[in-house]
């Protein structure tokens, strides 16, 4: 991970509008703004997030802030630029680092600092980023986060504001094809299908459990194909029969790999016997 400090000297020497979160392996960011930033310090996108009493920007419109201080990716000589940017491909975070992110538009620029140039504001806010998600198609989504909490979003409740979901109800396969994004920043279904870890905080209901307890559970009651291939000695074969015979039920029947409750299948070894 890469950490930049938006800077814009105008204001006042070295006075930071916000942070960018960059994750070189996901090639995706978001940015954390600053709590002394007001809504006309800072420059265009951003904006719009600090009038709505935001302070997180999600990984679209991160993105879409660096994509307006790079040059676009069908530029003419945009091989030679490439090139001498040392760059193998069209990356936009590292032709924003390149560049110093400085463009005609205003005066900010980004400069590369360390976690421990981090404020603790911004710190306490990245402890409640998101760790992973869990879809239930009657329940809602599910989610954990660094603090270890375990949130709910009630479905109904987030369809008030993100009218995708239902359309990705209607299409169970491709609810499930949710992922967290920009190291937990926001959950995401595909590019612009995004909801944002501060609003999962605003709507989400607390339940009176800890994520590091869930993940216990999950590593001593959840077993894979092959853990039930040793426990009922048989093939993969056997299984996937099994589990079309309705003797077996997955957890997520969507899954390209299949899980089952360590139950079921004892229960079913006894059944057999």
């Amino acid at each position: 991970m890469k950490i930049l400090a938006i800077k814009d000297d105008t204001i006042t020497k070295n006075f930071i509008l916000g942070y960018l979160f960059y994750y070189e392996n996901q090639k995706s960011g978001y940015i954390e703004l600053s709590d002394e930033a007001g809504e006309w310090d800072l420059p265009i996108v951003l904006e719009h997030f600090a009038r709505n009493h935001q302070r997180s920007v999600t990984s679209y419109w991160t993105m879409r802030w660096v994509q307006q201080r790079i040059v676009p990716p069908d530029r003419q000589n945009i091989s030679q630029i490439l090139k001498e940017c040392g760059l193998a491909e069209y990356n936009e975070f590292e032709l924003l680092i390149h560049s110093d992110g400085r463009c005609a538009q205003d005066e900010c620029y980004v400069e590369k600092i360390t976690q421990q140039d981090v404020p603790q504001a911004i710190i306490d806010r990245r402890h409640h980023n998101i760790t992973e998600c869990v879809l239930n198609e009657d329940k809602g989504i599910f989610v954990t986060l660094e603090n270890d909490d375990v949130l709910i979003l009630q479905y109904e409740q987030v369809k008030k504001n993100y009218a995708f979901i239902d359309r990705m109800l209607a299409y169970a396969s491709r609810l499930t094809d949710v992922k967290v994004v920009a190291g937990g920043s926001s959950i995401s279904w595909g590019e612009k299908n995004e909801i944002s870890r501060d609003y999962i905080l605003e709507v989400g209901q607390k339940l009176p459990i800890s994520a590091s307890a869930l993940r216990q559970f999950a590593a001593k009651q959840i077993v894979s194909t092959t853990e039930v291939m040793e426990i009922l000695d048989c093939t993969r074969q056997n299984v996937n029969d099994l589990v079309k015979r309705g003797k077996l039920d997955p957890l997520d029947i969507h899954a390209k790999t299949k899980l089952f409750y360590r139950k079921d299948v004892i229960r079913y070894q006894n059944e057999r016997q």
